[in-house]
């Protein structure tokens, strides 16, 4: 089983305030703006609003997805965070490294 810990902020809410949209966003050595989307699912409602930012961890999903833009067909991975567990980003970080 793969588990994965993303860095990033709520972008929407959903599935009865058990699942969030999560963006993580860095710059590349070349100064580009990049970003990448998960979807976070939690056991029980989490309580987050739209720009909650922190760490988000949990069991990997992904899976595989086609759909169509511009009259073109396009093909993406849809990646999820499952039984997600989440820090505030201004929690105090207690990690010895």
């Amino acid at each position: 089983m793969a588990f994965i810990t993303v860095t990033g902020e709520v972008t929407r809410t959903f599935w009865n305030g058990q699942g969030a949209g999560i963006k993580e966003s860095w710059t590349t050595n070349e100064g580009d703006e990049r970003a990448a989307y998960y979807s976070a699912f939690f056991d029980e409602p989490h309580g987050l609003e739209e720009g909650d930012a922190g760490k988000f961890s949990g069991r990997l999903g992904v899976k595989p997805n086609t759909y169509e833009k511009n009259g073109e067909t396009r093909h993406g991975v849809d990646v999820t965070i499952n039984a997600t567990r989440f820090t505030p980003a201004d929690a105090d970080d207690e990690a010895p490294f």
